[in-house]
This record gives C-alpha cells, structure tokens and sequence, in this order.
C-alpha cells in the first residue's frame, strides 16, 4: 500500500509563503587597462621585481582601492602612461562576462573551391568569471588579451593577417572592495 498525503485547503497566497527565493548574488568589477612607458616603474615608484608573485611574464599586485586611485592618477599625469579602456562589467555569481575594445578582422578561408570568410576579434579584450565565496570574498578567474594585426601575409595565394597577441590567465581571491594590478602584457615595439 502506498501512503499518499493530501493538502486541503492550500491557497496560493500559502504556497508562496513557503517558497523563499534567494537573490542572486553579483559581482561588480571596474577595469583599468593602461598601456605604461618603459619609465612607469621609475616615475610611480614601483619595483615590480619585488612584488607580487612572478608567473611567468606576468606580475600581479594587490593594492587596496585608494593606492590603485593613485596609481592610476600618476599614470595620467606623468605622461608614463596611456588609459585604453575602463570598462566597468557586473556578473552574477558562477556567471561569465567579457568586453572588447577593437574590432574583428575578416579572414578569408579557402578549401577546395569554396571560399568563406571567418571573423578574428582583435583589441584589448577581457574575460572573466566570478564568484561569491561568502559575503565579503570572491574568486575570479581572469584572462585578459590585447591583440593587433602585425602584418599581412600570403598563404596559399591569400593575404591573411598575422596577429601579435598577448594574454595571461590568472585566478584570484580577494576581499570586497579589494584591487589589483596584473602587468606583464608588454610590447617590444
């Protein structure tokens, strides 16, 4: 025999008492992109050889919000440095969110006798994910790019655009509020 169990007298107004819905947590992140001059570490004072974890190229730095206001602001005044992009993204908890400043380069594709076109994003780009651990500390995963088209060459009686990219992957912690600073994405040009 099978029990079965019978609400009398439920009414919506009942139900919706005991359906307690949990808002989304978000996370909101504004992003600093500076190109630096080779005498930005002179000029600001930093010595990235002491700071920060070495991963590969790549440096990262924490800082709380006030020193990076700072930092930020000597590079605008001391003509070290140049601000490309400072876009501000908001994502949900366990979300994905990117942004790009650039364009996309068409590429012509051939095979046999057909030809077809594909699209190559170029620019300063950004992806990330975030994560609300608990109510004060997040975990991002970032990868950003910065990408030009180089030069153009011929490959199989078709100009296509060779690009220069740069990009790190890094995954951090931090506290709400918290900044940080990953450098690393130099141009020998």
């Amino acid at each position: 025999p099978q029990s079965m169990i019978f609400a009398r007298n439920m009414t919506w107004k009942g139900i919706l008492e005991l359906l307690e819905v949990a808002p989304d947590q978000q996370v909101n992140v504004k992003i600093s992109v500076a190109q630096v001059t080779d005498s930005f570490s002179k000029t600001v004072g930093v010595d990235w050889s002491s700071v920060g974890a070495d991963v590969g190229e790549f440096l990262f730095q924490q800082f709380d919000a006030a020193d990076l206001t700072t930092l930020i602001t000597a590079l605008g005044n001391e003509n070290v440095a140049q601000i490309l992009a400072e876009p501000n993204l908001t994502v949900i908890s366990g979300e994905s969110a990117s942004f790009l400043v650039g364009g996309e380069v068409p590429i012509v594709v051939s095979t046999n006798s057909n030809i077809n076109i594909t699209f190559r994003e170029f620019g300063i780009k950004l992806d990330l994910t975030a994560k609300v651990l608990h109510e004060d500390k997040i975990r991002m995963r970032l990868i950003p790019e910065v990408s030009e088209v180089e030069r153009y060459i011929r490959a199989a009686g078709i100009e296509v655009p060779q690009f220069a990219t740069r990009r790190a992957m890094t995954t951090i912690e931090l506290g709400d509020g918290d900044s940080f600073v990953l450098g690393g994405l130099m141009s020998s040009a």
